[in-house]
């Protein structure tokens, strides 16, 4: 058994839970079910063949500290640095760790990220942190995007991404 097998069996049992019960919350979930950190390839661009190279050369790059991290979406609309949003804005919600203060205007309030997917890393988008993501839903490297910048990657059913994302 590989090492990943246990995170792939985690993984799927969740998957399985948000195909039945669709209007499950990731506040629901406990966070010891919820999938962990998994090692990503330092380099988007490591060619593995011809066709690959050529194809991973689109791939973006981040400048900067590159954090890595598990990626899901919420559905909130007032955030904890004290202003209201659509869920259709380009926003985030930053990990406590990295965010600071958990109310009243974090550390981090009004930054830009740069996010890029493994699943999609051809793309990437800017989004402006405006909440924090509770120690208990998201660790450090972690985020949680609005459904806006969680589609620009996945459809929503995808649930949770692999992040890389810095700081712009």
């Amino acid at each position: 058994m590989t090492p990943f097998a246990p995170l792939a069996i985690m993984a799927a049992s969740i998957l399985i839970a948000m195909e039945r019960f669709p209007d499950l919350h990731r506040e629901m979930v406990p966070v010891e079910w919820q999938v962990v950190d998994a090692p990503i390839a330092e380099s988007l661009d490591a060619p593995v063949s011809t066709a690959h190279n050529s194809l991973s050369k689109r791939a973006v790059k981040l400048k900067g500290k590159v954090f890595r991290g598990r990626g899901t979406w919420f559905s909130d609309t007032m955030g904890s640095c004290g202003r209201r949003f659509s869920q259709s804005d380009m926003i985030v919600a930053l990990n406590q760790a990295q965010m600071g203060k958990m109310y009243g205007k974090g550390s981090k309030c009004g930054r830009k990220i740069r996010v890029t997917a493994k699943e999609n890393p051809n793309r990437s988008v800017i989004v402006t942190i405006v909440d924090t993501c509770p120690n208990r839903y998201c660790r450090h490297g972690q985020l949680d995007l609005s459904r806006a910048a969680f589609k620009k990657f996945a459809p929503m059913k995808k649930g949770i991404l692999s992040l890389q994302w810095a700081f712009v």
